[in-house]
């Protein structure tokens, strides 16, 4: 007989465990330190300690058993997906049939960097081969309370036509760092990655499908980038506080009023020489030589490109409203570094009675204002509010270097305004020193839109939204990373979702998926699959033939009060299961998270009750708590019965506040104590909490409402 289940929409955690299932989409684990400041490479397992904290790589030095790992996904696989996809591998053509025109720039394509990539037969000799731009940078969970500090490595493929790179289904995210403080050395984290980047550079990817040559692709990371402190962690520069601030030129910063000023307009593009190792120039800026700069498309320094959106859009953009914004009768926060402060003389020298009325360029006065804002309610009426044309050759159509124009006059003007004491040098802060970098930059590398780093901001945006842990955001950080990498593996192969994972409705059920106990008695126990056959010497769980039958054994004297006697299985075969069903409710076993590949989760403990022979001789019935380890089906003197196998806890008892909550501590890994039993024995389903700080101490959870104290119901595990 079958049992009709209603049809229902599954849970995400049941869908995710699926579509993982179907999907050849695995992460890789490694070993990072627990305070997050290293990773730990596979080929290196004799390092015991990280090089910054000293915290120690392994909880435990003789299993090896790690004190804390981080996912990381595989470039190579998550390309082999995009290049697997017929319609994805004919969008990223786009590269391969871009039309370069002299002196116009439109895209990554325009720029020197990549024409001298191209003119090189090593690289882009292929149609299918790829150009990908890296992104690194910090954000902190939004939902998160334990403050850490995580980090994320995103692609761009830019290979793809800029309309579609920077959505969602086309991008890359290839790990985020776990936290909970800033890596210490960021390479230690890039290491898999630029080796899997060198390897693809150099040897590439042989794409098959059904053993027949899809295409043959090398992939090339070409810019590595993000804000101005993550650009400088990428290139190992000093920083933008610095004296040698800029890390695209040899500028020597200066101090003013305790501000790092970029004064001088006259300092020399850095080269590639200066992030290698001999250079006479190594030391000014660049502390150790970077990892990136091992790759062979690492060319010239705008390989760690200007990102476009902390330059100008968060930068440049805040920095303008700030000067218009400074307060003309206060003397601290930002009008300290932007408004300039006469000295007394220069008051009496220029006639004017208070500092407040000393010229400011950017004063705008109230009556401008208001007249500003009139001129703006006027134009209302005539914003257009549809747009029926469309955008083309925008650079062209503005005689393309307007804005290479008016950046040198904004510094010029900046510098004139320094000059007569108008405003402060500390207006020539970093993002407006990277400014004047712009024109070479879109020279070197094309325009700074083509690269942006909105995408990342926008992704980062997404993880902070599901990051949800108050315990280890950096794992939870990991588990959402390969959901999201097996959702574009899906999105880029040709899977019929609703035909491969039936989303919708359980998996459908067949006799051969359950073994009832009794087929004329709905309320007897059943086994569900996944079912197993095996030998008494065989068991799974690590179940050794000795402790599964003495358990056996000490079930028949407590049920049918028999003295000791050898258990008889003639046929030395165990059927069980993984899953059980009784009294509506369905019970998990250690063997069915083994099974799914289930690690975290603990919902295979229960509460029962056992019985025994106390020191008055009398039977005592009390409470256990412990693991399931497996189901199986039995037969004692002709008669069939399904039992449980449990692994029981090492001690019981109550908590110190409440003598209705009960509390255990478990065993120590390896070690175990079988008990077996009957369905009926079963009281509930129970969940653990963390008691004390101490190891292996949990209180129990459960539905069942206690009405007597537990004191003296809780058991001794010694007593079965």
């Amino acid at each position: 007989m079958i049992r009709k289940l209603p049809s229902t929409i599954l849970l995400q955690d049941t869908l995710d465990r699926r579509l993982a299932g179907k999907v050849n989409v695995r992460s890789h684990h490694y070993d990072v330190c627990p305070q997050g400041c290293q990773l730990f490479q596979k080929n290196d397992e004799e390092t015991l300690n990280c090089s910054s904290c000293n915290e120690t790589r392994y909880a435990n030095l003789t299993t090896r058993r790690p004190s804390r790992q981080m996912k990381m996904m595989s470039v190579g696989d998550r390309i082999a997906s995009v290049l697997a996809n017929d319609r994805f591998r004919e969008l990223m053509k786009y590269r391969h049939n871009y039309q370069f025109e002299e002196n116009v720039y439109k895209d990554y394509f325009d720029g020197q960097e990549y024409q001298s990539l191209k003119a090189d037969t090593r690289f882009f000799s292929s149609e299918d081969d790829v150009a990908m731009a890296l992104f690194f940078d910090e954000f902190q969970p939004g939902k998160a309370a334990t403050g850490d500090k995580l980090s994320i490595i995103h692609l761009v493929n830019l290979n793809f036509p800029p309309e579609y790179r920077f959505q969602n289904e086309y991008m890359i995210q290839l790990a985020i760092l776990p936290g909970p403080n800033t890596p210490k050395d960021l390479d230690f984290f890039l290491q898999p990655i630029v080796d899997e980047f060198r390897d693809l550079s150099n040897h590439g990817l042989v794409i098959r499908r059904n053993g027949d040559v899809v295409c043959k692709s090398k992939v090339n990371l070409v810019i590595a980038t993000g804000d101005i402190p993550a650009a400088a962690s990428l290139a190992h520069h000093s920083g933008h506080m610095s004296t040698n601030g800029c890390r695209l030129c040899r500028i020597v910063t200066k101090r003013v009023n305790s501000r790092t000023c970029y004064l001088d307009t006259t300092a020399s593009l850095r080269e590639k020489a200066d992030f290698t190792t001999g250079s006479s120039d190594f030391e000014k800026g660049i502390n150790i030589e970077p990892l990136l700069t091992s790759l062979p498309t690492f060319t010239h320094p705008t390989f760690f490109a200007l990102e476009e959106l902390h330059l100008i859009g968060q930068g440049i953009a805040k920095h303008v409203y700030d000067l218009l914004t400074v307060s003309m009768k206060k003397t601290y926060n930002k009008a300290i570094a932007l408004k300039y402060a006469p000295t007394d003389k220069e008051l009496e020298e220029e006639n004017i009675t208070s500092a407040n009325d000393w010229p400011f360029s950017f004063k705008i006065s109230k009556y401008k204002l208001i007249e500003i804002g009139n001129f703006i309610e006027l134009s209302r009426p005539t914003v257009p509010t549809t747009f029926s044309s469309k955008w083309e050759n925008p650079i062209e159509q503005s005689r393309g270097n307007r804005g290479v124009v008016a950046i040198t006059q904004w510094n010029n003007f900046l510098l004139s305004e320094i000059r007569q004491k108008r405003i402060q040098p500390g207006v020539l802060k970093p993002v407006q020193h990277y400014l004047t970098h712009v024109p070479m930059m879109i020279e070197k590398q094309g325009i700074l839109k083509a690269y942006s780093g909105r995408s990342m901001e926008r992704t980062t945006g997404r993880y902070k939204k599901l990051i949800k842990s108050k315990v280890n955001a950096g794992a939870n950080a990991g588990n959402v990373l390969e959901r999201f990498a097996v959702y574009g593996h899906v999105n880029s192969s040709n899977i019929n979702l609703r035909e491969t994972l039936n989303l919708l409705e359980p998996k459908q059920r067949t006799n051969n998926d359950f073994v009832p106990l009794d087929e004329n008695d709905n309320t007897a126990p059943e086994l569900w699959s996944p079912l197993f056959q095996c030998s008494v010497s065989s068991l799974p769980c690590g179940v050794s033939d000795r402790q599964f039958i003495s358990a056996l054994q000490r079930n028949y004297m407590r049920v049918y009060s028999v003295p000791y006697e050898p258990v008889n299985i003639s046929s030395g075969v165990v059927n069980g299961a993984g899953r059980a069903w009784f009294n509506d409710i369905v019970y998990t076993s250690a063997f069915f998270k083994d099974h799914i590949n289930e690690r975290r989760r603990g919902n295979n403990y229960v509460m029962f009750t056992a019985s025994h022979l106390n020191h008055h001789n009398n039977l005592t019935s009390q409470l256990y708590v412990g693991s399931i380890t497996f189901f199986f089906e039995t037969t004692f003197k002709s008669l069939r019965d399904f039992l449980v196998l449990i692994d029981v806890a090492e001690s019981h008892g109550v908590v110190d506040y409440e003598r209705l909550m009960p509390k255990v501590i478990l065993r120590r890994p390896g070690q175990h104590k079988y008990v077996v039993c009957r369905f009926g024995d079963i009281i509930c389903n129970v969940g653990l909490l963390r008691y004390t700080m101490a190891e292996n101490h949990y209180k129990v959870i459960s539905h069942h409402i206690f009405t007597e104290l537990l004191d003296l119901k809780m058991g001794n595990a010694r007593n079965l």
